[in-house]
């Protein structure tokens, strides 16, 4: 049987209620979509349910240009900060980092190919693990939009090229 394991990033591997990088991630999204859109809060969160993401939605409907969805990309991902995420507390290990070696190990035991799968692009992925103390992890496969056509989570074509190597039996 073809077994793969595929997890998230944020609010998977670290708790948002002690980052807030997803917190930074929606503020930047309403920013966007205020400036480039004059859309309000509500339309912007209510584009991400229907349609799996904010940025498929504005595709979608108001017809996000390629270029608009790497200035998307780059505002909404830009300026975050990612210290919360190397700060000691309760759950810190003897890397410094709240997850790294506790995590690490956790996932290690993991028998199945282990992929990453994220809505964010590769630049936050990788500053976000490199926070962690997750960088080098070895993991089967990390996919983003930016590294998978622009394509999200909720389009059936982002997960194409990961079930074509795992195909069932």
């Amino acid at each position: 049987r073809n077994e793969v394991v595929v997890i998230d990033l944020d609010n998977t591997l670290y708790l948002e209620s002690e980052a807030g990088i997803e917190k930074q991630i929606v503020a930047g999204i309403h920013a966007f979509c205020a400036k480039q859109f004059n859309l309000d809060p509500a339309s912007c969160d209510e584009l991400h349910h229907e349609h799996g993401s904010t940025v498929q939605g504005l595709k979608k409907t108001l017809g996000l240009t390629p270029e608009d969805e790497a200035l998307f990309y780059e505002e909404v991902y830009g300026s975050i900060d990612y210290s919360p995420l190397l700060r000691l507390g309760p759950t810190a290990d003897g890397t410094g980092y709240k997850h790294g070696a506790s995590l690490r190990a956790l996932l290690s035991r993991v028998q199945a190919p282990l992929y990453l799968a994220s809505n964010s692009p590769l630049k936050h992925v990788t500053q976000a693990l490199s926070a962690l103390g997750l960088f080098d992890f070895p993991w089967c496969g990390v996919i983003t939009p930016d590294t998978n056509g622009y394509l999200t989570k909720g389009d059936a074509q982002f997960w194409a090229k990961l079930l074509s190597s795992y195909p069932p039996d």
